[in-house]
């Protein structure tokens, strides 16, 4: 009887020490992404669902040594370079990206503006970049070739910086609402068409237009952001014009049939202009961002043409106050209008509202570290001022859409 008792003993001893073992490794891989199988810290072979080894995974430790992504082996050999190795300021070269004229400009023989003209350019009308000096690219289009001056352009973001998240819901199914009711024709809504193949990338992307000064700045956020391990999350950057009317006609239609809508937007100390822009906005300049930030759980290096990129796998979006484009004060990040600068931000002169969460001020600090300026009534706004001014002394206007992309996977010029 007394050897049955210490076998049970023996047995119940090592039920707990067991228990004991998976509680520990359970606590240490909740410090690791939790991809769909399991990666451990380190180079290891990773394996799926079934049990088969796939790829192999290597843990990215922060400052501080804790995992803050995972990284997984090429499925095939890479023989790239990086392109911020040549000293590029940017995820990937000009050439071979997709750029659109922003107003009227010319087509020049020569980079010069007292070059002759080849043919003018309207806005919205597309082109392939060749190459580029100083403010001027070297750009083809239609069979011909010339030199447009890039400050009366846009740049095709994913194929500049194709680590960004790019997820435009108002190209899928608009996300906006105010106060939690949908906005008339607008919320679930397609507002206009901003996604095809991009064969650059090789995938079906979003068409990102913006000006080229706000691209060069939104590559110094995402790699403040991925120093963290963590991604910028983009939803809209420019928006044309006529989606920004729509919005702004649901929004007055709401405003008259909803009383508890009109009470919160227009009854102080806000108005419906802190909401949605009811001229040319920002957006319509290709100067501003509507953005959210991620935890990276697991990525890539892929291949485009003579150069490697990072492509994020998964991410995880941290918990922001409302929901993506909810025009109202539950969105704001003060408890009244006012004007705030980068600077106040990075000071932390700024009294945030209580509804503020962590994910806010992550992405407020890393926007902030590159000049964006936030809007006071929206979390999830940026401007880029350089950008701003000279879009507004050019006159865009936004009234054109982007529907086609004209890029090519970049090459080493010979």
């Amino acid at each position: 009887m007394l050897r049955k008792i210490l076998s049970g003993f023996k047995i119940l001893f090592i039920m707990v020490l067991m228990m004991a073992v998976v509680t520990i490794a359970l606590m240490y891989v909740s410090r690791v992404p939790n991809l769909a199988e399991w990666l451990t810290a380190g180079a290891q072979e990773a394996e799926d669902e079934n049990g088969a080894v796939s790829r192999i995974a290597t843990a990215i430790l922060g400052g501080d040594g804790e995992v803050i992504a995972v990284e997984l082996e090429p499925e095939i050999i890479l023989t790239g370079v990086r392109y911020s190795e040549t000293g590029g300021t940017l995820e990937l070269p000009i050439n071979g990206a997709t750029g659109w004229a922003a107003t009227n400009t010319p087509l020049r023989s020569e980079p010069t503006s007292n070059a002759g003209t080849v043919q003018n350019l309207s806005p919205g009308q597309g082109f392939v970049i060749l190459e580029g000096t100083g403010n001027w690219w070297h750009v083809e289009l239609d069979g011909a070739t010339g030199w447009v001056d890039r400050r009366a352009c846009f740049i095709n973001l994913p194929d500049v910086l194709p680590s960004i998240i790019y997820t435009n819901t108002n190209v899928s199914a608009s996300l906006k609402s105010s106060n939690g009711f949908d906005i008339p024709d607008v919320s679930w809504q397609q507002l206009y068409n901003a996604r095809t193949y991009n064969p650059r990338l090789g995938r079906e992307e979003y068409i990102m237009p913006a000006k080229f000064t706000m691209a060069l700045a939104l590559y110094e956020v995402q790699q403040f952001a991925l120093a963290d391990g963590d991604t910028i999350i983009l939803y809209e950057a420019f928006r044309p014009s006529d989606a920004q009317r729509a919005v702004v006609d649901g929004m007055n239609t709401l405003i008259a049939e909803n009383t508890f809508v009109r009470d919160a937007i227009t009854r102080g100390p806000w108005n419906l202009g802190w909401f949605i822009s009811t001229g040319v906005s920002n957006h319509q300049r290709g100067a501003a961002v509507d953005v959210s930030i991620g935890s990276i759980r697991y990525f890539e290096y892929r291949q485009t043409g003579d150069f490697i990129y990072r492509h994020i796998l998964d991410y995880r979006q941290y918990i922001m106050p409302t929901n993506m484009h909810e025009l109202s004060p539950w969105a704001a990040i003060v408890d009244s209008p006012r004007s705030i600068t980068a600077a106040q931000i990075l000071a932390g002169n700024v009294n945030m509202s209580s509804t503020v969460t962590p994910g806010v001020i992550n992405l407020q600090t890393a926007f902030a570290h590159s000049g964006f300026t936030p809007l006071a009534s929206e979390w999830w706004h940026f401007n880029h001022p350089p950008s701003v001014s000279a879009a507004r002394d050019r006159g865009f206007t936004g009234n054109f859409h982007t529907e086609t992309v004209y890029s090519r996977p970049p090459v080493i010029a010979d």
